[in-house]
């Protein structure tokens, strides 16, 4: 029975084609039927190979790039959020310690050390 393996290598793929090609050579020697059309038969089949596992890699990559920004969109968001609510907290923070640090002015009471207006005699 065939194991599939997780793991996989260009090199392991390279090697698999050339033994394609080499085994279909060496029965086409065997049977005494070496043509032209046999080699570029294969050589075609070469490039095709190659062709179609160049698409699958540009596949691959645009599909790596679509699912990282479907993972790191939700996550700019939530940061971006976190972001001005840690700034706003900090704003809030900033207005309190201000206020208890800043003397309030009391409407109606008299501020010590102001001039004090007599009451006219007239």
């Amino acid at each position: 029975m065939l194991k599939v393996y997780a793991h996989f290598s260009w090199w392991n793929l390279f090697f698999a084609l050339c033994f394609v090609i080499i085994t279909n050579y060496i029965t086409a020697m065997s049977n005494e039927t070496t043509k032209s059309n046999d080699l570029s038969g294969a050589t075609n089949a070469l490039v095709e190979t190659l062709a179609k596992i160049n698409q699958q890699q540009v596949e691959m990559i645009t599909n790596g790039i679509k699912s990282s920004t479907d993972v790191f969109l939700p996550l700019s968001r939530a940061s971006i959020e976190l972001f001005t609510s840690v700034i706003n907290a900090f704003i809030q923070i900033l207005q309190n310690v201000l206020t208890t640090i800043t003397p309030q002015q009391s409407t109606g009471e008299k501020q010590p050390g102001a001039p004090v207006n007599p009451p006219s005699t007239k």
